[in-house]
């Protein structure tokens, strides 16, 4: 009886139908997110959602902190990037480098059930920024980038997810 619900809730999944989770909240089925890292609509914002094993997921808004505007991830770089200030976050969301002042804000996710709730909460900005200590290569890919040595989407922002 469990392999036929599991088998039924799979094919729902893939048919792109939608049960509520728990009375009163819509629920997006797990089995839509792949391993690694993806950009989805959740409730009223696009989310970077990286989901790493079975049930955990990490999610950051897809907006910069502090100017709103849309952020990039740079799958080659393995960094986000918010292209119009040359902000950079790395790949766990914590500030690199650039004029944000904020680290990525952070989206709670909650799964239930195999789902992934639409109404876990609202995104949480952080209190400040980390460090800004950036790894050798990625600084350097950065500079190159500024001085105009590397056109963005060509070689360091190749294949972005928007």
């Amino acid at each position: 009886m469990r392999a036929l619900a599991a088998s039924l809730a799979a094919l729902a999944a893939v048919a792109g139908l939608r049960f509520a989770a728990s009375p009163g909240q819509e629920g997006i089925p797990l089995i839509t997110f792949p391993q690694g890292l993806v950009v989805r609509s959740i409730g009223e914002h696009r989310v970077f959602v990286l989901r790493e094993g079975s049930l955990q997921l990490t999610g950051w808004l897809a907006r910069a902190p502090v100017g709103g505007d849309a952020v990039w991830y740079c799958p080659i770089s393995q960094v986000f990037l918010e292209p119009r200030t040359a902000t950079m976050w790395d790949a766990t969301g914590r500030y690199v480098i650039g004029t944000e002042e904020r680290d990525l804000t952070r989206v709670p996710l909650e799964v239930d059930n195999e789902e992934l709730l639409v109404t876990a909460g609202e995104p949480q900005p952080s209190e400040g920024r980390s460090d800004g200590t950036v790894a050798g290569e990625v600084k350097l890919i950065y500079d190159n980038w500024l001085a105009g040595r590397i056109p963005l989407e060509v070689e360091f922002c190749r294949n972005a997810l928007k």
